[in-house]
């Protein structure tokens, strides 16, 4: 294990299957900020189980972006293949304990509200 920057432990080789994978790949990588983001989002060391899950999600992750990188750049997709992909990642989420958040739609809230409070002028 490793520590990245928000402090969590991170595995600090990819083993899939228990072979160790090239880490330089451009999926690799993005494997392992997904794994890296998950970890953080949980606030603390996660435990094996939570380590198989965060793992789970990651690849669903990839598979979804390459089908939405299809469909971005014209391509075809398996809209059913996709589907069950986003459900499963889905499920996954909420094993893990990631939570929906409520889009505050207060009556009233304008741009130059928001822009009160980021610039501090708020009243």
């Amino acid at each position: 294990m490793t520590n990245d920057p928000a402090g969590m432990d991170m595995p600090s080789t990819l083993v899939i299957g228990g072979k160790a994978v090239d880490g330089r790949t451009t999926e690799a990588r993005r494997y392992k900020a997904i794994c890296a983001d998950l970890a953080t989002d949980l606030g603390a060391t996660p435990s094996t189980a939570e380590w198989a899950l965060i793992q789970r999600a990651a690849g669903l992750m990839i598979q979804s972006e390459r089908i939405e990188c299809a469909i971005a750049t014209g391509g075809t997709a398996d809209v059913d293949v996709y589907c069950k992909l986003v459900n499963s990642l889905g499920r996954v989420l909420t094993q893990l304990g990631t939570k929906r958040r409520a889009k505050d739609i207060t009556p009233g809230k304008t741009i130059d509200a928001h822009a009160a409070v980021i610039l501090g002028d708020e009243p």
